[in-house]
C-alpha cells in the first residue's frame, strides 16, 4: 500500500490533490492543520493489494476508524470557522468603507474613539447619541459632553473625610504604594498620628515588610491580621485613628483565594473597599476584575499607572458600564504627590491627550487601520 502526504490551503484543495495523484480510490488516513495549511495523508492500493483484499473475507477487512472520521470532521469544522471569520471580516470592511464615503463625520468620530481605546460597540453607542452633527468638531465636543454626564465620579474626597478603607485588587496593581500616597496626603492635613495601616498581605514575599517600611518612614503604625476576628479586634484597638487603610493581598481575578480575602473584610465594623485598577489593563481583564470584586461592593475605584497607559478608553468604558465611581487617579511613583482626586475634566483631558497623541503618530505613519479600514 502506497502512502502520500498532501499540503494545501484548505482540505478541499488537499483532497483534490490526493485524488489527482492517487486516483478516486485513494483513502484518507489522517488530516490535520499545520499553521494556516491543511495536511492530508492518503493511501492507495496496488492491483495485487486489491486482489488480496477482494479475496479476503468481508469481515476481515479493516473498517474506517472513528478517530479518522473525527479528525476529518474537526478539520472541516476549522475550515468552516475560518471561512465564516473571513466572510464576517469582509462584511465589516464593506460597512466601514460605506460609512467613510456616505457618513464621513460619523466615521471620523468612531475612528477617534477607537484610537482612544474604546471598543467598537462603545464607540458606536457614543456616536449614535450625538448624531446627526454639523461637523466632526461639533460632534467631538458633543461626545465629550456626553462622557462628562456619564463618567461615574465619587461624590467627594473619600479619604479626606477619614474612615476605614480597604484597598483591594489583583497582584501588582500598586495597592501598597497607593496606600502610602493616601496616608501621606491625609497626614498633610490632619497629622500622621491620625493614620494607621493594617496589612493582610501574608502571601507576597516582602509585601508586609514594604508597608512596615513605609509606616516607619512616616511614623504610622502597621498591624498585620490573618482572619476576620483579628481584623475586628485590630480596628477596635485603632479606634482613635481618623483614617485606617487596609492593604490587602493581591490575587488574580480568577483565584479561588479571593473568597478568603473577602472574608477578612466581612466584620461588624463597616469597611469601605476601594478597587485598585491599572490603566494599562485590557478591556476584557478590566471587566473580569470588576465582576470578580463586585461581591464586596466597592465604594469606588482608584486608577493607577495612568502615566504608563497609552489610552484610558478601555477602563473608562467599563466604569461607565458598571457604574463604579472613580475616586482617585495615580499618575506616577512619587509618594504622596502623584495621586489626584478624580474629576470629569481630568478624565476628558486624558481622552483628548490620547486622541492628539494618536493624531500626531498618524501624520507620521498615515496607513493606520481602524476596524479593518486603512
Amino acid at each position: 500500500m502506497k502512502t502520500q502526504t498532501f499540503i494545501a490551503n484548505d482540505i478541499r484543495q488537499a483532497l483534490a490533490m490526493a485524488r489527482e495523484a492517487m486516483g478516486s480510490d485513494a483513502i484518507v488516513v489522517s488530516t490535520r492543520r499545520i499553521a494556516d495549511k491543511t495536511e492530508v495523508v492518503a493511501s492507495s492500493e496496488s492491483a495485487a493489494d486489491r486482489s488480496r483484499s477482494e479475496a479476503a473475507p468481508r469481515e476481515a477487512r479493516a473498517p474506517i476508524k472513528d478517530e479518522q472520521v473525527s479528525s476529518i470532521i474537526r478539520v472541516i469544522q476549522d475550515e468552516v470557522n475560518r471561512l465564516r471569520d473571513m466572510f464576517q471580516s469582509e462584511l465589516q470592511h464593506l460597512g466601514w468603507r460605506e460609512m467613510a464615503s456616505k457618513q464621513p463625520a460619523k466615521f471620523e468620530l468612531i475612528r477617534r474613539l477607537l484610537s482612544c481605546g474604546f471598543t467598537r460597540q462603545a464607540a458606536g453607542v457614543l456616536v449614535e447619541r450625538v448624531m446627526p452633527c454639523k461637523d466632526v468638531e461639533q460632534g467631538w465636543a458633543a461626545i465629550k459632553d456626553c462622557l462628562r454626564k456619564h463618567i461615574p465620579i465619587a461624590a467627594n474626597d473619600l479619604i479626606n473625610e477619614g474612615g476605614i478603607f480597604a484597598l483591594v485588587g489583583c497582584t501588582g496593581v500598586g495597592k501598597t504604594t497607593t496606600a502610602a500616597k493616601l496616608a501621606g496626603q491625609f497626614a498633610k492635613k490632619h497629622g500622621f498620628r491620625q493614620v494607621a495601616f493594617i496589612s493582610t498581605d501574608k502571601y507576597k514575599i516582602g509585601g508586609h515588610e514594604q508597608l512596615v517600611s513605609l509606616g516607619s518612614l512616616f511614623g504610622i503604625p502597621v498591624q498585620a491580621v490573618n482572619n476576620a476576628d483579628e481584623m475586628e479586634r485590630t480596628i477596635y484597638s485603632l479606634s482613635s485613628k481618623r483614617l485606617i487603610i487596609i492593604d490587602t493581598a493581591g490575587f488574580s481575578q480568577r483565584d479561588n483565594n479571593l473568597n478568603n480575602q473577602f472574608g477578612l473584610l466581612r466584620t461588624s465594623i463597616p469597611i469601605k473597599p476601594l478597587l485598585v485598577l491599572p490603566a494599562t489593563s485590557r478591556s476584557g481583564i478590566i471587566k473580569e476584575t470588576i465582576d470578580s470584586f463586585k461581591d464586596i461592593k466597592p465604594a469606588g475605584t482608584i486608577l493607577t499607572k495612568i502615566d504608563e497607559a497609552d489610552c484610558i478608553g478601555p477602563i473608562l468604558a467599563n466604569l461607565i458600564a458598571s457604574r463604579l465611581p472613580l475616586a482617585y487617579v495615580s499618575n506616577g511613583q512619587n509618594v504622596p504627590e502623584d495621586l489626584l482626586c478624580a474629576t470629569t475634566d481630568m478624565v476628558i483631558d486624558e481622552i483628548e491627550k490620547t486622541y492628539r497623541f494618536t493624531a500626531r503618530k498618524e501624520e507620521k505613519t498615515p496607513a493606520v487601520a481602524y476596524g479593518g479600514v486603512m
